[in-house]
């Protein structure tokens, strides 16, 4: 039995410096790999660009003698087409835009100095065998990442704002790269409190221990923190996170490298504080007697093997101002340096944070030091998720609770 995956990648990339555009790059990638199965092992081959599929099938062949275990049935008898869109003017202009969007903040903050992209990307992912098994993804996006410095800094760069999504607002987005800059200019004190509401984006490092332990392989073998505590209420009640291979969460496909397709293409891992399952793949789910959650990843040209899952936070009812109810919190924007500890400790600086009331920001603080606990930060002190989104377009939430923190000078 065979199997054919593809992938294709169309992007128009502009690099900015010194606020102005410097090059355009356009750039198509197309990639197509075969698999075939033969006796509880697989073959695979692999190419991009034009390729001859019957060559491939004989690579694909050729490596069936490695004799390479995957005793796992493929996908089946299922056919799904899931397509997303940009939502942009009928003449857009990707040069004329980026040129509107520098032109917009320079001229309202000019002692400041952009750089890096801005790129459009038209993506498709497909992946279909002889068992009626017939999964395609097609999606397109913008995406903006802005580096600023400050003309009268000595740092390479002080800081960055930017998104990838699916709508467009060019307004919207320089109104909301001013309030970044506008903060940034505002220097204001840490309160004196050690311990306070720290804010991060939902989609950031901070959720790396969770994920880390998470991953089936680490809870099969026991070296995960979450092992003992699976079926067990050892979170927050209003903490949910799921696998999400959503594209309403953000710009993947809805499918995993073996073909799996979840309901609503999510998978509850922990649901109002109880511990469920961690991900895994068809191997990892199989070694270890553990629920198959379609976490399989891989490149084209490669055996499917677990990945790392996208996780996804369940949003509340509540704005960020109504999380932090009056308080004001630590908006967390670069940290670099910090990890947690095999036992969960976590530390951290913070190279740049801003002041918040949940609705503003109102200037940046000092350089921080940030900690807590694994179990703290997503138990007995977590404040929760937001239902507004940092940037309108973008798909990240905000993500509270109270932790210590402390100037480092």
């Amino acid at each position: 039995m065979k199997e054919i995956y593809t992938q294709t990648d169309k992007s128009t990339t502009l690099s900015i410096s010194n606020n102005q555009v410097h090059s355009v790059r356009n750039k198509t990638i197309a990639s197509t790999g075969l698999r075939v199965y033969k006796k509880d092992c697989i073959g695979v081959a692999g190419a991009q660009g034009k390729v001859d599929l019957k060559e491939l099938e004989k690579k694909a062949d050729e490596m069936l003698k490695m004799k390479i275990s995957y005793p796992y049935a493929p996908g089946k008898e299922n056919k799904v087409k899931v397509e997303r869109k940009i939502n942009l003017p009928a003449d857009f202009d990707l040069t004329l835009e980026t040129n509107e969007i520098i032109d917009g903040i320079v001229k309202e903050q000019p002692d400041f100095i952009l750089s890096h992209q801005i790129s459009l990307h038209e993506v498709e992912s497909s992946l279909s065998n002889e068992q009626g098994l017939d999964l395609m993804y097609r999606d397109s996006f913008l995406g903006i990442g802005l580096v600023f410095k400050e003309k009268s800094s000595a740092n390479i760069m002080d800081g960055y704002y930017g998104y990838a999504g699916r709508d467009y607002d060019r307004k919207l987005f320089i109104d909301s790269y001013l309030k970044i800059l506008k903060a940034y200019k505002t220097k204001v004190d840490l309160p004196e409190k050690k311990t306070l509401p720290v804010v991060f984006s939902c989609d950031g490092a901070i959720l790396a221990k969770l994920n880390s332990d998470l991953n089936g392989l680490q809870i099969g073998t026991g070296s995960s923190l979450l092992t003992s505590y699976l079926g067990k209420d050892k979170f927050h009640k209003d903490l949910t996170i799921w696998q999400s291979n959503n594209p309403d969460d953000g710009l993947l496909p809805f499918f995993d490298m073996e073909g799996t397709v979840n309901p609503d293409y999510r998978v509850a891992l922990i649901e109002n504080g109880k511990i469920l399952k961690g991900y895994t793949d068809k191997k990892v789910a199989a070694k270890y007697n553990l629920p198959y959650t379609g976490c399989a990843s891989g490149s084209y040209d490669s055996i499917p093997k677990l990945g790392q899952a996208a996780l996804q936070l369940k949003p509340s009812q509540k704005t960020l101002k109504e999380l932090l109810n009056g308080e004001l919190g630590v908006y967390v924007y670069i940290s670099s340096g910090g990890d947690f500890t095999s036992n969960g400790e976590y530390g951290a600086p913070v190279q740049l944070a801003f002041l918040t009331d949940g609705e503003n920001l109102l200037g940046r603080l000092p350089e921080l030091s940030i900690g807590s606990h694994l179990f703290d930060m997503f138990g007995k002190d977590y404040i929760g998720v937001s239902s507004d989104k940092i940037y309108p377009h973008d798909f990240a939430y905000y993500l509270a609770m109270d932790m210590k923190v402390s100037k480092i000078y």
